[in-house]
């Protein structure tokens, strides 16, 4: 649907969209990050700790970067990225971003 190379029938493009797919990438980068390497660090640092309680600060890790990649993606799922109207029809196509910071496009009638 390029007509010219711009895209037809464009009706809105979210102004920081942008930004709302690098956060997000930063976000989802951090997070596999501390889920692979919290425990190794965890466990690899402080020899004198109790195994439970480096077990514990690991779980923590995982679970506070897990939660609030989460968080960030249920706060910014309902962003539109571009808002497309359908000629001939009464529909448009919008596209937002998925958990993974990629457009899904969805149909809205």
């Amino acid at each position: 649907m390029e007509e010219n190379g711009k895209d037809s029938g464009i009706v809105y493009h979210g102004p920081i969209s942008s930004k709302v797919k690098k956060v997000k990438l930063l976000f989802l980068s951090t997070c596999c990050l501390l889920v692979s390497l919290g425990p190794v660090i965890a466990f690899m640092t402080s020899p004198e700790m109790n195994v439970i309680l480096k077990g514990a600060v690991a779980s923590s890790v995982i679970f506070l970067s897990a939660s609030s990649t989460v968080a960030l993606h249920w706060f910014v799922n309902p962003y539109v990225h571009k808002l497309r109207w359908q000629p001939g029809s009464d529909t448009f196509k919008v596209e937002m971003t998925s958990w993974l910071a990629t457009y899904l496009p969805k149909i809205a009638h």
